[in-house]
Formats: structure tokens, C-alpha cells, sequence
């Protein structure tokens, strides 16, 4: 378990650019759901089935795309998520805080404050 501070700089070090605050939003709405199993690799797993079906309507509709969403954008975000060593490291609390501080910054971001 890391402090604040230290789970503050893990999500002030990833791309929390303004196209990604659905996504951002999405994983902090998804952990807080599953906060009962406490387990992060439901998380990855669903993002791994996202990342591979991104074009997929129900998948657009679990993101928070109505109509429709950049495959691209968010196959990358995805990719993203799977490969940052910093995530794949944190506990369920941990990690649950990191992807709410990531929607915060990245809504911050969309608004242009």
C-alpha cells in the first residue's frame, strides 16, 4: 500500500489528456463496482476485452459512447493501461485511487481549467 503522495505522482505521470476522460471515468465507476472482489485483474481483464473489441456496441455504451467512439483512442488507452508497470504493481485500493485521480485530472483537462 503507498502513501498519497506517492499514488498522487503515479497518476500525475500518466497521459490524463482531455480525450481520455470518459475512459478515466469509466475505470474509476468499474473498480468502484467491483470494490467487493477487491481483485485487479477483473479490472485488466476487462480492459485487455475492451482493448481487443473496441469497436464492439457494447463496449461503446460501457465506455459512456453514445454513438460513436474513436476505436483508435480507445484501443490506445487500453494498450496504455496494459503496459504501465506503475498500474500492474498497485493493490485494488491503490489502483482504484489512481484511476479516480486520473478521471479528476483528465476532466480538469476537458473543461480547460
Amino acid at each position: 500500500m503507498k502513501n498519497a503522495k506517492e499514488l498522487i505522482g503515479i497518476a500525475e505521470s500518466l497521459d490524463t489528456g482531455k480525450d481520455y476522460c470518459q475512459l478515466y471515468e469509466f475505470a474509476a465507476k468499474y473498480l468502484q463496482g467491483i470494490k467487493p472482489q477487491r481483485n485487479t485483474e477483473t479490472f485488466r481483464n476487462t480492459v485487455k476485452v475492451i482493448m481487443n473489441n473496441p469497436v464492439d456496441k457494447q463496449n461503446l455504451k460501457v465506455l459512456g459512447f453514445s454513438g460513436k467512439g474513436d476505436p483508435m483512442l480507445i484501443k490506445k488507452w487500453c494498450s496504455y493501461i496494459m503496459s504501465c508497470k506503475d498500474l500492474a504493481d498497485l493493490d485494488f485500493d491503490d489502483l482504484h485511487y489512481v484511476m479516480g485521480y486520473c478521471a479528476r485530472l483528465s476532466k480538469i483537462h476537458k473543461e480547460g481549467c
